[in-house]
């Protein structure tokens, strides 16, 4: 899939930079992308996220 080799080289490309970690941000709601990145390994953490929206949608 195009978005595998996306992610894959996006990682390499970090990696060659010496950049340690990948995070994202992935609305929970978002079943299919949270199992795309559990399917490439990546670890789910419970964090909250702040904002405040400056100009209304």
């Amino acid at each position: 899939m195009i978005r595998t080799s996306l992610v894959a080289e996006a990682e390499r490309l970090l990696l060659e930079m010496g950049f340690p970690k990948v995070q994202l941000m992935v609305r929970e709601s978002n079943d299919a992308m949270l199992g795309f990145y559990d399917a490439l390994g990546y670890e789910r953490f419970d964090v909250f996220n702040t904002g405040k929206r400056l100009i209304a949608d």
